[in-house]
């Protein structure tokens, strides 16, 4: 929240910067300091009790329009300094008041747009927009991980319904554009196929340059990459990519399982959104669960409603359903079904 509220101070500097308006403000200044001195000294014979407080009032709200008539000028150079007042008032307001306007009408047009940088630390990078990059934002965004989303695409405007979800404009292709959503910061990045290219082999050829860059800003960042053609796979595999979703797999094996198990779908889909029921996650074992056995761990977890253990993973892969007598090892990883974690 810091960086981004100086991030925004140091947008209004710039932009004031930029418009001239500290010398709008500085002008401001010597106008209201000498109207005071002026109707001070032509007013304070004909009005008793007169101060330079009261004069620097009267100049305030005579430079503003305002004009609340406790004060006023009867001598000559008093009201010509008043005509002055008045004159300079109303169009230095009116410019002050559009530049500061426009300081945030060009903030939103930015954010919109996809022209601004990125600031933030942590957050999620989603590379691609299309219907299937809208439904992972909103179930990142259900997910309530507290990560903001930022989105990087070709495509001149998108809108992103959720706050926290930032929009970058451009090819993710060039560093430039890695670097304005902020790679080097963000602690997870998923690349999801352009469906627009001709076929499946320029699809993965492009998502594969697009992780090389990704992994060589930030090779720390967990990296997420979507594959039409199973044979690419080595070649995600030498982009240090962490996991790769083959999506022509995993449907057609939906596909096959709902046909053989009429309830098989709605479970899966029960599963893999929180929109209700339960879902799959993953938590690291405890030192207290270190020690027991898989079937152990499960009957607590059960007793304690914690959800039901489906499987454990650690360096040498997931296994799914273990034997009940497989010990728990520290380190190792729990999969299991739950309403929330």
């Amino acid at each position: 929240m810091f960086i981004s509220i100086a991030s925004f101070f140091r947008f209004i500097h710039s932009t004031f910067n930029k418009n001239n308006i500290y010398k709008v403000l500085i002008f401001l200044i010597f106008i209201v300091l000498t109207g005071s001195l002026v109707f001070y000294q032509c007013e304070y014979r004909s009005k008793d009790g007169l101060t330079l407080w009261d004069s620097l009032w009267w100049c305030f709200v005579t430079l503003t329009t305002v004009g609340y008539g406790d004060y006023f000028p009867v001598t000559l150079p008093g009201r010509i300094m008043a005509v002055v007042l008045m004159v300079s008032g109303i169009g230095t307001f009116g410019f002050f008041t559009a530049a500061i306007a426009s300081v945030f009408v060009e903030a939103t047009l930015k954010r919109e747009g996809g022209k601004m940088d990125i600031k933030e630390v942590g957050h999620i990078i989603v590379v691609g927009w299309n219907k299937k990059a809208r439904i992972v934002v909103d179930e990142l965004v259900r997910e309530n991980t507290g990560k903001a989303i930022t989105v990087i695409s070709n495509k001149e405007k998108i809108e992103l319904e959720h706050k926290n979800t930032y929009f970058v404009h451009g090819d993710a292709m060039d560093d430039a554009v890695l670097e304005r959503a902020n790679i080097r910061k963000a602690s997870l990045a998923i690349v999801l196929a352009d469906e627009g290219l001709e076929n499946e082999q320029m699809m993965d050829a492009r998502s594969v340059l697009i992780c090389l860059s990704i992994d060589k800003f930030n090779p720390q960042v967990h990296l997420i990459s979507e594959i039409m053609d199973e044979s690419n796979l080595p070649h995600f595999k030498r982009a240090n990519v962490d996991d790769t979703i083959i999506t022509s797999h995993i449907s057609s094996k939906i596909i096959v399982r709902s046909a053989l198990y009429k309830h098989v779908s709605d479970t899966l889909e029960d599963l893999m959104t929180n929109d209700s029921g339960h879902e799959i996650y993953q938590k690291n074992c405890s030192q207290e669960e270190a020690g027991k056995t898989f079937y152990e761990l499960s009957l607590e977890y059960i007793n304690k409603e914690l959800g039901i253990l489906i499987g454990v993973s650690c360096e040498g892969g997931t296994t799914v359903n273990p034997p009940k007598d497989y010990v728990i090892k520290p380190g190792d990883v729990l999969v299991l079904i739950a309403k929330n974690l």
